[in-house]
């Protein structure tokens, strides 16, 4: 069985003074870079310090909070499914659209 999946990795650069603050539409793993990042959710009491290279996950539709102790890199990644190819986009589009056309019967008017 092949993978279906690929990784999607944002890298963010954050001083000591900065607030990331996100609100992901889907599921993404957070991970620490060269420092340590303290992150908080809403409607959590818990807050969360990430050394560097431990990863938490980020639950979709809901508010984090992300600072860095010291200025640093963090990463944010999502598994995602694979694309189609450009032509195969191209060839499913128009197989959708031939369905979807008007059946004409008769004389045009």
């Amino acid at each position: 069985m092949t993978n279906k999946l690929t990784s999607i990795q944002y890298v963010y650069t954050l001083r000591q003074e900065d607030v990331l603050a996100l609100n992901l539409s889907s599921a993404h793993t957070l991970t620490a870079g060269q420092t340590r990042l303290w992150v908080t959710r809403a409607g959590d009491a818990t807050d969360y310090w990430l050394e560097p290279g431990e990863s938490l996950q980020l639950a979709p539709r809901r508010q984090h909070w992300v600072s860095a102790e010291a200025s640093g890199d963090i990463l944010i990644g999502r598994a995602t499914p694979r694309r189609l190819g450009l032509w195969r986009q191209l060839l499913a589009r128009a197989r959708h659209l031939r369905r979807a056309a008007p059946q004409r019967c008769g004389a045009p008017t």
